[in-house]
């Protein structure tokens, strides 16, 4: 019970330092004119970016230490891990659903499957720091996940047509900001994980 209420609020805290953090960026991307659906949806993106972050267990700067564990034979615990293999495809739907419905560039299949590759890449190359398995069968299962969502949204949007088109950026106005806030979003969401909160921490302990 102490350990899910600790993890309960370092989670709680990590939504907080997204959100300090990202204020700002939200200020400036209404100045450039972006439909309030479209805020909201950077908002949902970030907790959604924090939340796996907290649940792959990526290290922070401070417990960062090369420990590999590495699995790069495809499928060979698969029987065995079939629930954990299938929690991480619902894990990276969010993914697939999020980066087309908020930026244009991202509606064409093969940038959802480049990204949602990416991504889980980028998380099992930091947990080779971490004490944790960086296995193959993650990165497939995720990029799974994430083309799954692609064609939830594109379900979405046959079926609400108004909504998923408020949420989308499809004008930058030649603004390198609006042109470059997802990854300007996951990085700051990154950086709060990596060094923010843990700085924090040295004053504010939850355990």
């Amino acid at each position: 019970m102490i350990r899910i209420h600790s993890a309960i609020l370092n989670t709680i805290f990590s939504y907080i330092i997204m959100f300090v953090l990202i204020t700002p960026f939200l200020k400036n991307s209404k100045k450039h004119s972006t439909a309030i659906e479209h805020r909201t949806g950077i908002i949902l993106f970030s907790l959604f970016i924090i939340t796996v972050f907290n649940i792959t267990g990526i290290p922070n700067f401070e417990n960062i230490a090369y420990s590999p564990n590495i699995n790069f034979q495809p499928f060979k615990y698969f029987s065995r891990n079939f629930i954990e293999y299938f929690l991480n495809v619902i894990l990276f739907i969010p993914l697939g659903f999020f980066l087309p419905s908020l930026w244009k560039g991202f509606q064409k299949f093969k940038y959802v499957f480049i990204s949602g590759f990416m991504i889980s890449a980028f998380i099992e190359l930091f947990q080779l720091f971490a004490v944790r398995v960086t296995d193959i069968n993650d990165i497939f299962t995720n990029t799974l996940g994430a083309i799954i969502g692609y064609y939830f949204y594109k379900s979405t949007k046959k079926v609400i047509p108004n909504t998923t088109e408020a949420m989308c950026l499809s004008d930058t106005k030649n603004s390198l900001f609006l042109k470059t806030e997802p990854f300007l979003y996951f990085t700051v969401c990154w950086a709060s994980m990596f060094f923010i909160k843990p700085v924090i921490e040295t004053y504010i302990s939850f355990r």
